[in-house]
């Protein structure tokens, strides 16, 4: 939990663009330059914020695990093992670098910009609940694919 909330804050503000800057792939005007420099230009953040988020959920929760066994409090029945925290950050900023990348570049440029804004020209409340409803669907799917990939990397468990 740790992890998603730190990792879903701090992407939300690293990987808006800087002023004047392409903000997509798709963006119409945009030189074949501009366009890969959208791609490439936030990798590096997003992987810092993804190594850095998981680093620090998964860490925390190592850290309460010891300090409840340090205590004398037996885990509970149900625990999951413990995940590897150096490989679960790296996976993580390569997950949030690449996947979660692509995906906005697709939902922003294709999706939003080019079904959303005229089908909702002149109601903002439409374009808002459109909007809401496709970027947590994105949220959803992405979250349910990393975890996903690291079950099947064994950087957690399969439950």
């Amino acid at each position: 939990m740790l992890t998603a909330v730190a990792g879903k804050l701090a992407a939300s503000f690293q990987a808006a663009p800087s002023e004047g800057a392409v903000t997509n792939a798709f963006q119409r005007g945009a030189s074949p330059r501009r366009r890969v420099a959208a791609v490439a230009s936030p990798a590096p953040r997003l992987f810092a914020v993804g190594f850095l988020a998981a680093a620090f959920g998964d860490g925390a929760a190592a850290a309460l695990a010891a300090l409840r066994a340090r205590l004398g409090v037996a885990a509970p029945a149900a625990a999951p093992p413990a995940v590897p925290i150096w490989a679960a950050a790296v996976y993580t900023g390569c997950f949030v670098a690449v996947v979660s990348n692509l995906s906005y570049q697709i939902l922003q440029g294709l999706v939003e910009h080019r079904l959303v804004e005229p089908a909702t020209a002149g109601r903002p409340r439409a374009r808002a609940a459109l909007l809401f409803a496709g970027r947590s669907l994105r949220s959803l799917a992405a979250s349910g694919l990393a975890i996903r990939g690291m079950q099947a990397l064994g950087l957690q468990a399969v439950s």
